[in-house]
Formats: structure tokens, sequence, C-alpha cells
């Protein structure tokens, strides 16, 4: 064997030995004094970094006074769970996990971390404050008089219920679920999955986040981006700024006004005037009889659908493209690049309410519900 082949063999050896020393568990009986077989296992150490220990959950009761309306929680870096119920106080239960050391080292920090209260107008305010030993996450569930507002940081795990009011100062991320809430639920979801439902009003920004909303009794406004959004059972006027969005809705009761881009829109039974403004965005709406508005688009097709009678006045342009109606057996007229239709479907009186379609560079399609 050549200087060469010897050189490469000790360098296996060598690096086996490393490796070994590195993943093994450390021997039970050591003795004392300095070893190669310690050193390595003291690098393992530091490499791996201290392990985390959840220390006992703790339960503080704060009592509120009927001058106290409203609720802050600040400095939860975890999960957080808020109910809602007939009471007189607020029941904090906290649990700690923190690293260390060993286990009763890291217990020891975590049961440093504090809870501190501030009470100024009608607002109770609950402040997390973690040691500066370490690194700490918490996991809280509060209690609450569900006549309270409730104004928190996002957090990465949020469950909320049967409280008046829910206000999120910072983006929620991961999986948020709000419901029972009597009052106004505005905030920001950023990622994940938030599911909101028996909500009286609603203002929120979604952003590459999945929404699941039903049983919207009031006013609702959403912002969406690069997101899949579906809207069920809900009522009052939904106005949704779209980018890139994926948008769902069905069965609404209420007007629906839609604006935006390079997304795609789906409306299914609504009841009430429809108003669509996008661009580059693909519809598909279908309305219930009697029901007008202005569905505008471009570039993608855009897919109208009433059952028969529609009883409605149809305005239809496409420009450099088509419209297909052969489901109503009419035909459009062609002008310069645009085809147009002018039609009333159902009931030919001057009251029938007049639906708008506008499209550029790609079909209109006008058809009949194939629904019984």
């Amino acid at each position: 064997m050549g200087k060469r082949e010897l050189l490469i063999a000790l360098a296996f050896i060598v690096a086996g030995t490393v490796a070994f020393q590195f993943s093994a568990p450390p021997a039970k009986d050591a003795a004392a004094g300095f070893s190669f077989a310690k050193l390595i296992d003291s690098a393992r150490r530091g490499m791996r970094g201290n392990q985390a220990y959840t220390a006992p959950a703790r339960t503080t009761a704060y009592p509120v006074d009927a001058d106290i309306r409203e609720l802050r929680l600040q400095g939860a870096n975890g999960p957080v769970k808020i109910v809602g119920d007939a009471r007189t106080d607020v029941s904090l239960e906290l649990t700690v996990r923190s690293t260390g050391e060993n286990e009763a080292a890291a217990i020891a920090i975590a049961n440093k971390t504090t809870v501190k209260e501030d009470r100024v107008g009608g607002v109770l305010t609950l402040q997390i404050v973690f040691p500066k030993e370490e690194s700490q996450t918490s996991a809280m569930v509060l209690k609450v008089p569900q006549r309270l507002a409730v104004r928190m940081d996002g957090s990465r795990e949020t469950t909320i219920t049967n409280v008046s009011a829910v206000e999120l100062t910072s983006a929620a991320r991961g999986t948020t679920q709000i419901d029972h809430i009597a009052g106004r639920v505005s905030g920001e979801q950023s990622g994940g999955t938030i599911t909101l439902a028996s909500v009286g009003a609603l203002k929120m920004t979604l952003t590459r986040a999945r929404g699941r909303i039903s049983e919207i009794l009031g006013e609702a406004s959403l912002d969406v981006r690069d997101g899949d959004t579906e809207i069920i059972t809900s009522r009052g006027p939904l106005t949704i700024e779209e980018r890139r969005g994926d948008i769902t809705i069905r069965a609404h009761k209420g007007p629906v006004n839609v604006s935006g881009s390079d997304g795609r829109v789906r409306i299914e039974g609504s009841t009430a005037e429809v108003t669509l403004d996008l661009r580059r965005a693909e519809v598909d709406v279908e309305l219930a009889t009697g029901m007008g508005g202005s569905l505008v688009t471009s570039d993608e097709e855009l897919r109208v659908t009433w059952s028969d009678p529609a009883n409605v006045h149809l305005d239809a342009v496409a420009t450099n493209s088509t419209i297909d109606a052969a489901d109503w057996a009419l035909t459009a007229t062609k002008s310069g690049n645009d085809s147009r239709l002018d039609a009333v479907l159902g009931q030919k009186t001057s009251a029938a309410p007049r639906l708008s379609l506008r499209n550029q560079n790609a079909t209109i399609v006008i058809k009949k519900s194939r629904r019984k």
C-alpha cells in the first residue's frame, strides 16, 4: 500500500471515529479528568443546545367590574384560547415551556414568567413577560365575561368564541378560529387557515391564507391577497378587494361588490345585485331570477347563469372576442371589434333589472341553470 492510499485509509478511520463520538450517547460512568470522548461530548451538547421542558400550569383570576369593557392581551407567543361565558372575572391558565441545561433548571426559569396587569379606563390589559434567560413559549386558556371585547396580538394558534368583538392588532398565523361574536371582527391573517362563523360584522385582510367564512350577519369587508377564500350563507353588504385571489361566494343574501385582478371569482345563488370590476380574472356567476348588476373583467372567460325565466334586461359587450348565448337561443351582433347582445330574458317589461356584462380579449358565456 502506498503512502497516498494509507493517508486516505487513516482519514476514513478518523472521520468514522468522530462521527461515532458525536452520535453515540455519553458514557454513564465517565471518569474525572480530560479525555477526547469528554471533549467530543461537550461539543455535541453545545451543538444540540439545551432541551425544553414544560412547567406545571398556573391559574390566576382577575376580577372584572362592570366598567371594564375590553380585555387586551399582549406578549403571547404560543396557542391562545379565549372562551366567553356568564362570569364576573377573567380566569387565565398559563403554561410555559422553557429551555434549560436540565429539567429542574428549565422549569425554574419557566416559573419566572410573569403576567403584568394594568387597568386604564374600561380596559384590562394582561401582558406576558418572559425571563431573559433561555427561550420560552406560552400556551394560554382564558375564560372571560362574554360581554367583553378582546384585543390581542396575533399568534400562531388562536381560538376565540362567544365574546362581544375581536381585534387582532398584528397578523395571526397558523390556525385561527373565531366564532359567535356579537359585534365586529377585524385584523389580519397571514398564511395558514382562518375560520370565521356567526359574526356580527367583519373587516379582515387575508394574505396567502385559506379563509372559510360563514354566517356574517352585517357588513363584511375583505382584502384578499394570493389566498383561497370561501364565504357561505352570509347576509348584508359584502365588499372584497382581491389580488390573485380565489374567491367563492355561496348563498349570499346581500349585495356583492368585488374588485381587483388576476384571480378567480365564483358566485352561486346570489339573491341581490352583484358588481364585479376585475381585470385578468375568471368570472363564474349564478344569479337568482330578476337579479341585475354589472360584471366586468378581461382576458379570462366570463360566465353568467340564470334559471329560466331570468327576468332581466341583458346588455353584453365582448371586445376582441365573442358572446355565446345559445342556451337562450340568442345571437350577438358584430360591430367592429365588438360582439354585442341587448335582450330581455323572461318577462319583457320596462321594470326588468339591468345586467351589464363586459369582457375584453375573452368570451362571454350566457347559460341556463341545470339545477332542478
